[in-house]
């Protein structure tokens, strides 16, 4: 249960340092964003239909609950603050229709497991596309802060895969990964031009 509180805990700081640092001149990708969101809720609902209810198993799956919660907020922040062109790239489509199959999946097939495994993929995009966005600013679309403390919530559910089950695994390593490489990301920038 310490887990758990710590995981909370740190979700509320990283949003909170996320919305401080938010403004019309510096915003992340809406889009990225959107498919966390979406993908993060498709994650904690295959996860529920998948998971035993109990205090243990409400633990384990603390960072879909934090994943969930943390990314929907941060999302209607960036809907409130507006501003964004609503034009599509190929990719952007790609990605909303990728989210559409993957939900129409797991509503025909009622494979929980298979929709969860599909959605850390289409988690994997949105993280590509909050990097891609970091390159392009140079290491300044994104806060140094609460990519840190989302890195350290998907440290912290390290302890949710052991004696777990693979879907809390998968999304564990996946976060562990994905933040990584963005928070890295924008080091690498900040070192290397200030």
């Amino acid at each position: 249960m310490i887990v758990f509180s710590a995981i909370l805990v740190l979700t509320v700081i990283s949003v909170y340092t996320f919305f401080r640092k938010i403004d019309a001149s510096r915003k992340p990708s809406l889009l990225a964003w959107f498919i966390i969101a979406v993908t993060a809720a498709i994650s904690l609902g295959s996860y529920l239909a998948h998971a035993e209810f109990s205090d243990e198993g409400i633990v384990r799956g603390a960072l879909f609950f934090a994943n969930s919660g943390a990314s929907i907020a941060i999302f209607m922040r960036l809907l409130y603050l507006g501003g964004y062109n609503p034009r599509l790239s190929t990719f952007d489509k790609v990605s909303g229709i990728a989210a559409c199959l993957i939900i129409l999946y797991w509503f025909v097939s009622a494979d929980s497991f298979g929709a969860n495994l599909s959605t850390q993929g289409l988690m994997v995009i949105s993280y590509v596309l909050i990097t891609k966005r970091v390159i392009e600013s140079r290491g300044k679309s994104d806060d140094s802060r609460f990519w840190v403390l989302a890195f350290l919530m998907s440290i912290l559910s390290v302890v949710s895969i052991w004696d777990g089950e693979v879907l809390e695994g998968v999304n564990t390593i996946r976060s562990i990964f994905s933040t990584g490489i963005v928070l890295g990301t924008i080091y690498y920038y900040r070192v290397r031009y200030h």
